[in-house]
């Protein structure tokens, strides 16, 4: 639903802003942890900085003039704010040693001083509960996105990149396979202790499956680092950070191999929806693929050994 006078729906200026704030925080060299809303909401925030900033993103819907915006702004601000007491014990426990030092209420049009003395006057009954998460200077404040115009120039003004890469053909995958028959036998040697795939002819038509996400997947990254290299940094401290967790509990894991790799593949197209909320979905989806393709050549992604009747690896 489009909104007049600025054009955003609230669940895209909501993603837009917290692709920005990745962006504008990254490159001051801090990071930005967006808290998830699917299930019983933010709790007031749509994330913080790791310097003590945080933001809630909102766009008012179907508002008629800058009155009505002002009015609907100013709610929002009353709305969410005090939620910062009601969930202090989840904030707490969230962030710890980190002092909120801002929260700011981006919104795509600031208009009226009003709503930014709303925010002041919230921002001070929060201060007054003296919260141990709560820095003694504590404010609220409100703004629209001229304060992140260098990041939203990298991202684009728009939430979604989408990646011009080749297509992989059955020659790529043919050549791969010929250049590396060590990590291929490694696959083969996995895929085979998948009960839906074990069949010999369906060893090899999975493995040409997943050699293809990940060749794809690198065509992918390389067109990252030449365009987006913040984001592509973010997404190789992710996969870094992810296969190294995979091989330290290769040993311990044991959910049969197909629930395995399932798991492991939803998971990350999960965190990639945080980490890389600017590249759409399509793409997500193929890095994650492709990523469980690369952990299956090598040691990350393993099976335990005791298969079984029922499946388990």
């Amino acid at each position: 639903m489009s909104i007049i006078g600025h054009g955003w729906s609230g669940k895209d200026w909501q993603e837009h802003i917290c692709t920005v704030l990745h962006e504008h925080f990254f490159g001051l060299g801090l990071r930005f942890q967006d808290v998830p809303d699917q299930v019983g909401g933010d709790n007031g925030m749509e994330g913080f900085s790791t310097d003590g900033h945080g933001f809630q993103a909102f766009a008012d819907e179907n508002s008629n003039n800058k009155k009505e915006r002002a009015e609907k702004q100013c709610r929002k601000i009353s709305d969410d704010l005090p939620k910062l007491y009601t969930y202090r014990k989840e904030w707490a426990a969230r962030l710890r040693s980190l002092k909120l030092r801002t929260w700011t209420l981006v919104v795509p049009a600031f208009e009226a001083k009003a709503v930014l003395d709303h925010a002041v006057k919230e921002g001070e009954k929060i201060r007054a509960q003296k919260l141990s998460f709560v820095a003694g200077d504590f404010r609220a404040l409100v703004c629209d996105t001229r304060p992140f115009k260098g990041a939203i120039a990298r991202v684009g003004n728009r939430p979604t990149i989408k990646l011009p890469t080749r297509d992989i053909e059955a020659k790529h995958v043919e050549k791969y396979e010929l250049r590396n028959p060590k990590l291929v036998k490694t696959m083969d040697q996995k895929l085979e202790r998948i009960p839906t795939v074990r069949d010999t002819s369906r060893v090899i038509d999975v493995r040409r499956q997943y050699l293809r996400s990940y060749l794809y997947r690198e065509n992918m990254l390389q067109s990252l680092l030449g365009q987006h290299p913040a984001l592509r940094e973010r997404i190789d401290e992710l996969l870094s950070a992810k296969g190294a967790q995979l091989a330290n509990e290769s040993e311990l894991d044991d959910k049969p191999a197909n629930h395995r790799v399932l798991q492991v593949q939803s998971d990350l197209k999960s965190e990639l929806s945080t980490v890389a909320r600017s590249l759409n979905q399509k793409d997500r989806e193929d890095i994650a693929r492709g990523s469980v393709g690369w952990w299956l050549l090598n040691c990350n992604l393993n099976f335990l050994e005791n298969d079984d009747a029922n499946g388990r690896a």
